[in-house]
C-alpha cells in the first residue's frame, strides 16, 4: 500500500510541477518555432555536408556553409534548444490530458505519459507556424496517435503491469525532457552511419519499434551473416562514440 501511495504521490507531484510551467503567447509560441525552426535548418544542413565531405564537418567547416561565425552558429543551436525545451514543457498538461483518456488497467499511465512526450518532441520539430494552424492543434493530432497506439499494443501483447515494489515514480518534467532530448540525439547520430549500419543498430537496440533483437535475429531479417551483423555493429559504435560518447554510452 506504501509503494502504491508513494506512486500515487509521484504522479501528483508532477501533474502539480507542469501545472506551474507557465503557457505561452501566441507570439511567444511563433518566435520558439521559428529558433527551432533555424536549429532543424542548420542540423539538416550539417547532415549534407557530412555527406558531401564523406566525414562528420568541422565547426568551422559548418559556420562557413551556413554563412555564419562560429560564435554565431553555436547561439542559434543554444538558442534552437532552449525554444524547443519551452514549447515542450508548455504542452506537457496537453500530454497528461490525453493520457488518462487511455489509462486502463494493464497501461501504466506513466507509460503513457512518456510516449506522449516523444511525440510532443517531434511535432514540436515537425511544426511549421507558416501554415496557419497553433501548435496545440497539431501536436494534439500526433500525441493523441502515439498514445492511443502504445495502449493498443501493450492491451493486444497482454502486457503486466510492474508490481507495486517494482513501481518507480514518474519522471519530473526536467528528466522526461532530458530522455526524450537523449532519444533524439542517438537517433541524430545513427542517421549519420552508412545504410547496413544504421539498421544494425535500429534492430539491434529496437530504435524503432521498441524491441530489441538479438545476433541471429538481425541476420536473419537483414539476410546477412551474424559475423557481417557483428562487424557492422562495431562499426557503428565506434563511430558513434567518435561523435559523441554520450550517445553511444545509451546504447551499448
Amino acid at each position: 500500500m506504501q509503494s502504491n501511495n508513494f506512486y500515487a504521490d509521484s504522479l501528483q507531484l508532477y501533474r502539480k510541477q507542469i501545472s506551474t510551467i507557465p503557457l505561452l503567447s501566441q507570439a511567444e509560441v511563433l518566435r520558439c518555432a521559428q529558433q527551432v525552426q533555424r536549429m532543424r535548418s542548420l542540423h539538416q544542413l550539417r547532415q549534407e555536408l557530412s555527406q558531401t565531405l564523406a566525414q562528420e564537418p568541422s565547426i568551422a567547416q559548418w559556420a562557413i556553409s551556413a554563412q555564419l561565425s562560429e560564435t554565431a552558429l553555436k547561439s542559434t543551436l543554444q538558442e534552437g534548444q532552449r525554444a524547443k525545451r519551452r514549447l515542450i514543457e508548455a504542452n506537457l498538461r496537453l500530454v497528461v490530458k490525453i493520457a488518462h483518456r487511455y489509462d486502463k488497467p494493464g497501461v501504466e499511465l506513466s507509460d503513457l505519459i512518456q510516449e506522449g512526450t516523444i511525440a510532443l518532441s517531434r511535432a514540436v520539430d515537425g511544426f511549421d507556424p507558416a501554415r496557419g494552424y497553433q501548435l496545440s492543434t497539431y501536436a494534439y493530432r500526433a500525441i493523441l496517435r502515439q498514445i492511443s497506439r502504445a495502449a493498443s499494443l501493450k492491451q493486444k501483447a497482454q502486457w503486466v503491469p510492474l508490481g507495486p515494489e517494482q513501481q518507480s515514480p514518474l519522471p519530473l518534467p526536467d528528466e522526461t525532457v532530458a530522455q526524450t532530448q537523449r532519444a533524439e540525439l542517438v537517433n541524430h547520430l545513427v542517421e549519420q552511419l552508412p545504410p547496413n549500419q544504421q539498421r544494425v543498430l535500429i534492430l539491434l537496440y529496437g530504435l524503432q519499434d521498441g524491441e530489441a533483437r538479438s545476433l541471429a535475429q538481425v541476420a536473419l531479417e537483414l539476410g546477412i551473416s551474424r559475423e557481417q551483423v557483428r562487424w557492422a555493429h562495431t562499426k557503428a559504435l565506434q563511430a558513434l562514440r567518435a561523435g559523441s560518447p554520450q550517445a553511444s554510452s545509451l546504447i551499448s
